[in-house]
């Protein structure tokens, strides 16, 4: 599959079956939004790397000044398209009925382009007017699908889905999908995008692949899906990280590309071939690591991060420390898992001076009990269920009873009620 990969610093033409590439343009990162027009490709250009959210990110986003690029059939630049007004924190872009909108998050507006006139408008989609000029929904992506425009709202948390008439922009309907949501995609007629937070894409229906990192871009085949990752960093490191897209056959992982300091991967666009070919004859040329799939690329959830709230089942678990300590003689949590999974690993530790059990489920399938002599950490490797076409694990841990620091020792004032404890759960 030969793809248009934008990164905090590049703009890349890569063929993902090899790594093997083209730098298409550099200088104006970020680089965003991608889409497709008459043989022309576009992409939003921040020309700026401000991150964060912070009082000084802000009043350096305020001075942005994007654009919109334009390439030829052969990845020319033959255009930078900027409208009377700022586009600010420039993210997902997509073209309709000869139009290119761009969502500008930071003043919670949409830029619009006619592709045939040259001429620009500005569209605050929120309903609301005190909404506007202020990054209220995090607008990041555009899909359109026949006579609507669907916009998605990251809300930097429990993400929604707002759907548009075209060409009135009217809104029709607003609905909830995944959490930090990026990318808008059907699946098997779902609509799906990638759960940023959770680390996995999921439809309205559930969870489809876990991918882990922070997924956004993607590219779907008829066998092959790609999908871009980044590394889950404070917002002011993400320009120095490395990024990296997942390829996957049949949903399962093959291999990851690398592109060492390129920061975050934002967007995809699948190419042809002849296009990537001629990137690559006009060069520079561009090669990503290739990193083939074995058990170190696994997917471990670390128990102390805020992430892995979402995965517990409230209330069953306490707070993050270095151990996650269950709360409840029965404590779950809901794992995503994909089809070549085939096992899990626990680390854990029981903190009870004496001897104590664990019974591990799946799915209410015993898996093993674990026995404890003493206070002692064990790190134990057990086989999952088959079930070819679960997308998802019920993991359930059993103790016969909870205990209290604070009636072993008069030094703790810790009065807690404790079952296990988990430092990090892996699966591959």
């Amino acid at each position: 599959m030969k793809v248009l990969v934008a990164t905090t610093h590049s703009l890349l033409a890569v063929d993902t079956s090899t790594g093997q590439g083209a730098v298409v343009h550099r200088g104006c990162g970020l680089y965003y939004g991608l889409a497709q027009w008459r043989g022309h490709y576009f992409v939003a250009a921040r020309r700026s790397l401000t991150y964060g959210e912070d009082a000084a990110a802000r009043e350096s986003m305020a001075e942005e000044r994007g654009a919109i690029l334009e390439f030829d059939t052969c990845l020319n630049q033959v255009a930078a398209h900027e409208p009377p007004f700022p586009m600010r924190d420039l993210h997902g872009i997509a073209i309709a009925e000869g139009h290119l909108f761009a969502t500008c998050s930071y003043d919670n507006a949409v830029a619009i382009l006619s592709l045939r006139s040259g001429t620009w408008e500005k569209w605050y989609p929120a309903i609301e007017p005190e909404d506007r000029d202020k990054d209220v929904h995090h607008f990041n992506t555009i899909y359109v699908e026949a006579d609507q425009l669907l916009l998605l709202a990251h809300y930097h948390g429990p993400s929604r889905v707002y759907r548009y008439d075209l060409p009135t922009l009217d809104l029709l309907s607003v609905h909830h999908i995944g959490d930090h949501s990026h990318d808008l995609w059907r699946e098997n007629g779902n609509l799906a995008s990638c759960n940023s937070f959770k680390g996995y894409l999921e439809s309205t229906t559930g969870p489809i692949l876990r991918t882990g990192y922070l997924p956004r871009g993607i590219v779907n085949g008829e066998r092959t899906r790609v999908v871009g990752l980044s590394e889950l960093a404070e917002r002011g490191r993400r320009a120095s990280c490395d990024a990296r897209l997942r390829v996957f056959d049949d949903d399962v992982h093959v291999r990851d590309l690398l592109f060492p300091s390129e920061g975050m991967m934002l967007c995809l666009l699948s190419i042809p071939e002849e296009v990537c070919s001629a990137a690559m004859q006009a060069g520079p040329v561009y090669e990503a690591t290739c990193i083939r799939y074995d058990q170190s690329a696994a997917w471990r959830m670390e128990m102390n991060s805020e992430r892995a709230d979402a995965f517990l089942v409230s209330g069953e678990w306490h707070c993050a420390e270095e151990y996650r300590w269950s709360a409840a003689r029965e404590a779950s949590m809901q794992l995503p898992i994909n089809v070549e999974d085939r096992q899990l690993q626990l680390d854990l530790i029981n903190g009870l001076p004496a001897q104590f059990h664990l019974t591990v489920f799946a799915d209410d399938v015993p898996l093993s009990r674990i026995e404890f002599t003493e206070t002692e950490a064990k790190t134990v490797t057990l086989d999952l269920p088959d079930r070819p076409n679960a997308r998802y694990v019920r993991l359930t841990l059993v103790v016969p009873f909870l205990w209290s620091p604070a009636n072993l020792s008069t030094e703790t004032p810790d009065a807690r009620r404790l079952g296990i404890g988990v430092r990090s759960i892996k699966i591959f």
